[in-house]
């Protein structure tokens, strides 16, 4: 019969290893979605760019409450555009009708700060980076909403993109929305011969975005889900 020091000891063993992992490893939806969790990193340079309040069950955890404040938000944003999705207009370049590029990215809903559901799960820091895990507990009719987006009727697309790193989160949105950008565009080339004058509908994230800072950019890649609405042609006005 093995002692229970031996289990105690194995246990303690085997938390102390996983904290040494980077928990980029860690990210995971439940296959029912009762669950979605991700892992978000933040360089020590980068500043607090959200002025919101913390809510209730992650105050005080560490010294570094700015930069909590900061991941909880993007965790907050990703797990809402997995959820609820994002309503999106977009009008491509057009030289030979002198029209500019035109994109708008809307959420539909999001996760209420302060939500019991939202919380944190780990914590991790090396090399002036901290990552931080999140985790939501979905509701039923949240479920219900993951399970539409996975639907085999609506399109799917990849993008990515790389953008200016201004050492603030503001960077890491500007590169978001314009992965997000790309992924549509790479979608509609393929199955729009012509150049629309509008394109709506909306769109959701498969998965969490990889997102990373390297040599002054901040490059960002991502998964989605799209509903088309209406293509409109410029010949239709």
């Amino acid at each position: 019969m093995i002692p229970g020091s031996f289990y105690r000891s194995v246990t303690i063993l085997f938390l102390l290893l996983l904290a040494l992992v980077p928990m980029s490893a860690q990210e995971a939806m439940y296959e029912d979605f009762s669950q979605v969790q991700g892992v978000f990193w933040i360089n020590r340079s980068h500043v607090n760019a959200w002025n919101i309040s913390l809510p209730d069950q992650n105050l005080d955890y560490r010294a570094d409450e700015e930069y909590i404040i900061d991941l909880l938000e993007l965790a907050r944003q990703w797990f809402s555009g997995m959820i609820y999705g994002y309503r999106f207009e977009y009008t491509p370049s057009d030289q030979a009708r002198q029209v500019e590029e035109y994109f708008l990215l809307e959420p539909i809903h999001e996760i209420p700060w302060g939500t019991p559901g939202l919380g944190y799960t780990g914590y991790f820091e090396a090399n002036e980076k901290i990552e931080m895990g999140f985790r939501y507990f979905t509701a039923d009719y949240e479920q219900a909403r993951l399970r539409g987006w996975r639907s085999v009727r609506l399109a799917n697309a990849a993008g990515q993109a790389s953008t200016r790193d201004r050492t603030d989160l503001a960077s890491r949105e500007e590169s978001f929305d314009e992965a997000v950008k790309q992924a549509l565009r790479n979608y509609f080339r393929a199955v729009v011969p012509n150049k629309p004058r509008l394109i709506t509908g909306t769109l959701a994230l498969e998965e969490m975005p990889r997102s990373f800072a390297d040599g002054g950019m901040v490059h960002t890649n991502v998964r989605i889900s799209i509903d088309v609405g209406e293509v409109l042609a410029w010949d239709s006005f």
